[in-house]
């Protein structure tokens, strides 16, 4: 397994929920470790390159076999008959060879924050009503959500070196090329984006 690094910089406030609410708080909190730090989930990264995979495929910069090598294919070894007796047939594999590990603060920014109880700092409650078609404020529709203040995170995605990457990339740097082309067309990420939320940008070291 190798990995290649990855930079997150928030470039304003930015919020991923926990669908949980905080009674007088806050309606929505945003996601946070055991530590009261906020993190950003690998599955999250995963949705992220991947739906700038789609973009990229859908303007002809990725082929549909570089995507699938990278993504895998969801459903497959559902829409296909199963044989017992041809396993590790590739044409079974539904996962692709990238794994997204979660972006996190660096080791030192977490120590200074928990040293210094500074986690209170990172977030912030924004206000939000319904507006209805007289252009006033609806009837019960404030709602309080919970952002978390711009930082930067690092992560890494670890990808398997194995004979499907071989058969589709010419060498680990052209991957790393590709990366960074996916990367290049994130430019939010997080919901509340409508509202301009989560605006990013992602690096690949």
């Amino acid at each position: 397994m190798k990995t290649v690094k990855i930079k997150i910089s928030l470039l304003g406030y930015w919020y991923i929920g926990t669908g949980h609410e905080a009674g007088a708080y806050a309606d929505s909190i945003a996601l946070k470790d055991r530590d009261n730090l906020p993190f950003i989930p690998g599955k999250t990264l995963k949705g992220m390159f991947r739906n700038s995979a789609q973009l990229c495929c859908n303007n002809s910069i990725l082929t549909e076999d570089e995507m699938d090598v990278l993504f895998g294919v969801p459903g497959t070894s559902l829409e296909r008959p199963c044989d017992n007796n041809d396993l590790d047939n590739d044409e079974l594999a539904t996962s692709g060879i990238l794994f997204f590990n979660n972006a996190e603060l660096t080791g030192s920014e977490k120590n200074e924050i928990k040293e210094q109880d500074l986690s209170r700092h990172l977030y912030k409650i924004i206000q939000s009503t319904a507006i209805d078609k007289n252009g006033v404020a609806a009837d019960k529709s404030l709602r309080s959500c919970e952002v978390v203040v711009p930082l930067n995170f690092i992560t890494s995605i670890s990808y398997e070196d194995n004979q499907k990457f071989n058969d589709t990339f010419e060498s680990e740097d052209k991957l790393k090329e590709l990366l960074k082309t996916l990367a290049s067309f994130i430019t939010e990420i997080g919901g509340k984006r409508r509202r301009g939320f989560g605006r990013c940008l992602v690096e690949v070291l």
